[in-house]
């Protein structure tokens, strides 16, 4: 039997299929079509559209990877529709290449909105043209006024066109003058007459829906019989009339000569050709449409129907005088065809932008969806589900993210003096905004010295002002052409001298970055490192430092008067362990060649994730922090990390902020980063899991899977890429701010960690006076009682106790492995947390959690005698002294705190072994 769209097309009639979704293009549907209906084009429109998008899943990996991409809601519709475009278009390539032009293509709509701009619509759809890249795709105009003179001037651009939402005869005609007066325009500057295509596309049954709603209206009695025979014949008679006005146009001499010159006619298309009227046949505005030369367009529906059950037959003439009495007739009954058809373009005009704005709504609704986590995040909670399930509830009833965002002290504190401090300390709710202007400064900068030869950068910092460097090299690394960023926030002078080793001085820069200005140990650093300098460069020297700071501190005045090569002043709004993707995390991070625009968009996006009035659940940032809160006050308080290898630093900066931000007032949120990952066993009832899993690595899918069968509570968050840290920066922020207003405390201060500073002053004076430093207790790895002393010291820990180890030893492989051996040990055979810090870095990270915090922890501080001296220039103590006497600052700080501390003091590091093994023989 044969097809009837076979047939059409025998009889010179084009179908094109009114359709275009990712599911037709991807099944192969489309490709059947062509190959067995003899599909031969495809016209969308924003209605089209918006239906495929909202409906069909195949578009979701799409989306997610766009938003991921930073693309605003517009580009992604773009993308998205672009990349439909020029699927079908390639598939159709043959038959426009079969046809020599004359059929094969795919339309895309200019933006509705723009239906009455000239201007704009030539724009639009110039750039859309040589976006999608493909001959055989038209850009669709609208049947306005302006947009017909759009058509005229796309024509001579050599854009192809299809003129879309015509219903009269006047738009008929209109059309095809733009047409032909564009054609002789691209002809004159010396286009290829043949290329410029362009249909006319003719909206019909439509017309019939609105007259025939008129007919039945008319309360005349005499009229009634005249209008009931005329219903479901407006539109046939109309696009009668315009395809023999349409025709003689481009058969006669306004045409010929562009005809002798090989330019090829407009077309006609018939579009809304779908039956809304169930009285009328299925196929009625296909089979009442059959004409040589023109296209009818064909939904879905319609094009099965008349595959099942079409006549074809050419049923389009020159003789429409029937058809001019019957719209004579309608005219007569009081239907006026001039304002009906001016109702159906702007009614059409409006379906297809509110359907445009349909689409821009729904992509909003997905990506909103993303940015908050959908697919990013996810927990298994347990018997933590109900109380974090009625927490987010409460946070929502109390407005916590507005008050948040609003900056009311009063959600971590009712002192006055306390508010006032954490007012100034809310900038980095708005910091990345106000960066994001920045970048084009920082990456100057980057390039400058990049271009002089600078092979390395060495960060001298402690805490909040290093720990960000340290993420950012650790998890992104240096680019090609730019440094190689070196974080020193040690005073451990084996650490200093090895690192000094292996720097080439005369192509390194050094960051001194202090939020303070007067941080004892990024200024001891300068100073050595300053002499080193000096003694090389002379008085040139001063150009190799750069200071990052606050405005009005020592180390602004320092960098003034010593010939720095720049000072970045950091917003004093910001506290250091908050500052992460302000100058201080960006400045490294720049220089290392970060792009530093991809990783502040997905900051942004973590930002409008966790914006004020969003609800509690949707909020990654609230959301987590609720947990954490919840999680410590049911007992598991030890946060513990499970990080994919490649982003394992961003840990460390997790720590601190965790750990100084709720370690206080005898409460906290104990960080548990680094500790091997062990079967469920091994662990007490009082962890709350975090894994932070890249799409790239999942090697330790399988042991969280295990963690949670065992019933520990699990969080899972998901990072698609490295960049993904800008996203999670901001989202622990918040969430520690929000774990801080429900854990009652405030997250902004750190009222324990000068405790230790204090006593390292006092120590430092005493030693200026005497030259010698105070003998506090020790034990060594070699004394023969070492076994039972450890075994009264690990006597103390309870339930939901921790270790704490503090090492103020270098952090080579070699010690970071005897250390690990002693945390294993610990948590398998104890059950207890463990966390691992090198001094004296964590006395500006878990130091506070230790003295301020819960009355948890057991303390192994661990120290050593070293090879090296390293003399402070202007100081009568070298840092070897300056190490020591915050090692004995630290340890007569917890001593004070009546928490139990086990100082083990070695001649050399390989002397540790010892003490591993004797650990290791606990019971």
């Amino acid at each position: 039997m044969t097809n009837p769209l076979t047939k059409l097309h025998e009889l010179g009639q084009s179908i094109w299929l009114d359709n275009l979704s990712r599911d037709l293009l991807r099944s192969g549907e489309l490709k059947k079509l062509i190959d067995e209906d003899h599909i031969s084009g495809i016209t969308s429109n924003p209605t089209i559209l918006e239906k495929a998008i909202r409906s069909q899943k195949s578009y979701d990996p799409d989306v997610h990877v766009l938003v991921d991409k930073g693309l605003k809601i517009q580009d992604i519709y773009e993308a998205i529709a672009i990349s439909d475009v020029r699927e079908a278009a390639d598939i159709l390539r043959e038959t426009y290449d079969e046809s020599a032009g004359a059929d094969g293509y795919v339309s895309l709509e200019v933006s509705p909105h723009l239906a009455y701009d000239k201007a704009a619509t030539v724009d639009e759809a110039r750039r859309l043209f040589a976006k999608i890249d493909r001959p055989n795709v038209m850009i669709k105009a609208p049947g306005t006024r302006p947009g017909m003179e759009a058509v005229s001037d796309l024509i001579a651009a050599g854009v192809n066109v299809n003129v879309t939402l015509i219903f009269s005869l006047e738009q008929t005609m209109a059309a095809a003058h733009a047409y032909t007066e564009g054609l002789r325009k691209w002809i004159l500057a010396g286009g290829d007459p043949a290329r410029p295509a362009s249909v006319a596309s003719i909206f019909v049954s439509r017309i019939d829906t609105v007259i025939d709603q008129l007919l039945k209206d008319i309360a005349d009695h005499n009229a009634q019989v005249d209008a009931k025979d005329l219903m479901g014949k407006a539109a046939i008679a109309n696009s009668q009339i315009a395809y023999a006005m349409h025709t003689e146009f481009f058969e006669g001499e306004h045409f010929a000569d562009l005809r002798a010159k090989g330019a090829r006619p407009q077309r006609l298309v018939w579009a809304s050709t779908s039956t809304k009227n169930p009285a009328y046949s299925d196929i009625y505005y296909v089979e009442n449409l059959v004409g040589v030369g023109t296209i009818n367009t064909i939904p879905p529906a319609t094009l099965n129907a008349y595959r099942d059950h079409g006549n074809p037959r050419v049923v389009l003439g020159k003789d429409v005088e029937p058809a001019r009495e019957l719209i004579a007739r309608l005219e007569g009954l009081g239907v006026d065809m001039v304002a009906i058809m001016d109702r159906l373009l702007a009614d059409g005009l409006k379906a297809f932008a509110d359907s445009y704005d349909g689409i821009l709504q729904e992509i909003a609704n997905k990506r909103i969806r993303l940015i908050r986590g959908w697919g990013h995040r996810s927990a298994s909670l347990g018997e933590l589900q109900p109380k974090v399930d009625a927490t987010l509830e409460r946070l929502d009833k109390e407005k916590l993210s507005e008050k948040l965002w609003n900056g009311e002290a009063s959600l971590w504190s009712d002192d006055p003096a306390a508010c006032k401090e954490i007012r100034q300390r809310l900038g980095w709710l708005t910091i990345v905004d106000a960066v994001i202007s920045e970048t084009p400064k920082l990456k100057e900068f980057a390039a400058e010295i990049a271009a002089e030869g600078f092979s390395s950068a060495v960060l001298l910092g402690m805490g909040g002002s290093s720990l960000a460097a340290e993420v950012f090299d650790g998890c992104l690394g240096a680019h090609e052409g730019f440094l190689k960023v070196h974080v020193l926030d040690t005073t451990v002078p084996d650490t200093v001298a090895r690192m000094e080793k292996n720097l080439d001085l005369s192509r390194t820069l050094f960051i001194v970055a202090s939020k303070s200005g007067g941080t004892i140990e990024v200024v001891s650093l300068y100073k050595y490192f300053r002499k080193k300098m000096d003694d090389l460069l002379g008085p040139d020297a001063g150009r190799r430092f750069v200071a990052i700071t606050d405005p009005g501190t020592s180390l602004g005045k320092l960098a003034a008067e010593s010939g720095f090569r720049r000072t970045f002043l950091n917003p004093p709004d910001i506290g250091g362990r908050f500052s992460a993707l302000s100058y201080f995390g960006l400045v490294p991070a720049a220089l290392l060649g970060v792009n530093l625009d991809l990783m502040l968009m997905r900051a942004a996006q973590a930002v409008e994730a966790s914006a004020a009035g969003v609800r509690a659940l949707e909020s990654p940032g609230t959301w987590l922090g609720a947990i954490m809160a919840e999680a410590a006050l049911s007992g598991r308080d030890k946060l513990t990390f499970v990080i994919s290898p490649k982003i394992a630093p961003f840990g460390y900066w997790l720590e601190q902020l965790i750990a100084e931000s709720t370690g206080k007032m005898g409460k906290g949120i104990i960080p548990v980063h680094g500790e091997p990952v062990a079967p469920p066993q091994v662990y007490g009832s009082d962890r709350l899991f975090v894994y932070v899993r890249l799409d790239a690595e999942p090697g330790y899918d399988e042991s969280v899977s295990r963690l949670e069968s065992a019933g520990h509570p699990v969080v899972t968050l998901r990072l698609h890429g490295p960049y993904d840290i800008g996203r999670e920066m901001f989202r622990w922020e918040y969430a520690t701010a929000v774990a801080g207003a429900i854990l009652g405390v405030n997250p902004f201060d750190q009222p324990n960690v000068q405790e230790s500073k204090d006593i390292t002053k006092e120590i430092l004076e005493r030693y200026k006076n005497e030259r010698k430093l105070p003998a506090y207790e020790y034990v060594s790895p070699d004394d023969p009682d070492l076994r039972a002393r450890l075994q009264d010291f690990i006597g103390h820990a309870k339930d939901g106790a921790y270790l704490g180890i503090n090492a103020f030893i270098d952090p080579t492989p070699e010690n970071v492995s005897r250390l690990q051996r002693i945390r294993e040990a610990a948590r398998d055979r104890y059950k207890i947390a463990t966390c691992l810090g090198f001094g004296p870095r964590y006395l500006h990270s878990t130091g506070q959690l230790h003295k301020g915090g819960p009355k948890k922890g057991l303390f192994l501080l661990i120290t050593s005698e070293d090879r090296e001296e390293l003399m402070v220039p202007g100081e009568s103590y070298s840092l070897a002294v300056l190490k020591t006497a915050q090692a004995l600052g630290d340890y007569r700080a917890l001593k004070t705190k009546g928490l139990p501390v086990f100082r083990i003091h070695a001649k050399s590091e390989s002397q540790l072994d010892n003490f591993v093994r004797a650990w290791e023989d606990l019971r």
